[in-house]
């Protein structure tokens, strides 16, 4: 199964019939789907692209510490014929408590400041995992969660291989990129405050306008690289903006492609976002992945839904892996599973590792906030 989720629009749910491994799969006009609001000519797919395929389509942006003979990730996508939105069952999972470790992130924190200013980059976008063992249905689980967070941009897929269960559940806030016909724009997001605090305190903190500002003109940059000459404009600067237990800054840019430039030039340009990563992107990407444990899969790439007239892709932020034993006696269930969920601050010149520690457990609570809401089964740690 897999379904998109948008805050605004009609939900996708659908039984998958075919898979790639593409970049972007091929939509094809065809054939008819109906999305529960009509039918559209075209194929529907659904999916996404791990953040480490950022390496293969820019080698420069890692240092290859992955075993030579691994398998490089792939996207992974599922074309849908849509169903009815699968249902919340109560209590039909147990997911339990992670235990941080924040001084390695506090170290990675000054590594970064290092960097800085060395004059190596000027932001890095540094995560930390929280991992959480899990069983029962993940697809219960999802429904939950979105269903409480609402996020503006929500995904759900599921994939069985080799014996194993992925599923991936996304409630990300932020937009990567949406594109319809020739027209594209992103909105990347900089700055995260509680919700019950008083936002102007982040509308005023130069630091956080500093990041923002930075990343919208990364994002500027990149589409530059296959937009038409003089079409890439920033149509918002800096925008408040609530999503569920946080405030966030959210700056727009906008953009015409030129003619002959496919979507998957446009990802092949944009990707990874800007905003999960630093300026200069790839400098940051090398940092990253020098300093981080282990791979982020999905987290910080980009989840979201491709049909023949439009794509639309968020950022993988705000999202949970769940990785399994497959339960013979259900179709999505899990035994003896691992759930990692992914949380980063931007790294800036006038960061302090305690700081930025802090604002990554503001983006961990959440999650915790959402499965306080839910008749989830689970045990809480205070963080």
């Amino acid at each position: 199964m897999a379904a998109w989720i948008p805050a605004s629009g009609t939900p996708v749910v659908g039984a998958v019939f075919d898979t790639s491994t593409a970049l972007l799969p091929e939509a094809r006009v065809d054939r008819e789907a109906s999305l529960g609001h009509g039918t559209v000519t075209g194929d529907v797919w659904i999916g996404g692209i791990p953040y480490e395929v950022g390496a293969s389509l820019e080698p420069r942006a890692t240092y290859m510490v992955r075993p030579a003979d691994a398998p490089l990730p792939t996207a992974r996508w599922s074309r849908i014929e849509p169903i009815d939105r699968f249902e919340h069952r109560p209590r039909s999972w147990r997911l339990g408590a992670p235990t941080p470790v924040p001084d390695r992130y506090r170290e990675g924190v000054d590594r970064c400041l290092e960097h800085i200013r060395a004059g190596d980059v000027y932001q890095v976008n540094l995560a930390h995992r929280l991992v959480m063992p899990f069983e029962g249905s993940a697809r219960h689980l999802a429904a939950a969660l979105l269903e409480m967070v609402h996020p503006a941009w929500g995904v759900y897929v599921e994939h069985d291989d080799a014996g194993s269960r992925e599923i991936v559940i996304s409630l990300s806030p932020e937009l990567f990129l949406d594109v319809s016909g020739r027209s594209v724009r992103t909105r990347p997001m900089k700055g995260t405050r509680p919700v019950d605090e008083d936002p102007a305190a982040l509308m005023a903190s130069e630091k956080d306008q500093a990041e923002l500002t930075m990343i919208v003109d990364l994002m500027r940059n990149d589409l530059g690289r296959v937009a038409s000459f003089g079409s890439v404009q920033v149509t918002e600067a800096r925008t408040l903006e609530a999503h569920g237990s946080v405030w966030q800054t959210v700056g727009e840019v906008r953009a015409t492609m030129r003619e002959g430039v496919t979507r998957a030039d446009l990802v092949r340009a944009t990707f990874p976002p800007g905003s999960v990563t630093g300026a200069p992107k790839i400098r940051a990407m090398q940092i990253i992945e020098s300093l981080e444990d282990g791979p982020r899969g999905f987290y910080t790439g980009a989840l979201g839904v491709v049909t023949p007239e439009s794509m639309t892709l968020n950022v993988g932020i705000r999202t949970l892996q769940i990785r399994g034993v497959p339960d013979p006696s259900s179709r999505d269930g899990i035994l003896a599973g691992e759930a990692i969920y992914h949380v980063g601050a931007g790294i800036v010149a006038d960061s302090t590792p305690d700081g930025e520690w802090a604002e990554t457990l503001v983006k961990a609570r959440a999650l915790d906030a959402a499965l306080h809401s839910t008749d989830v089964q689970t045990t809480h740690s205070d963080r």
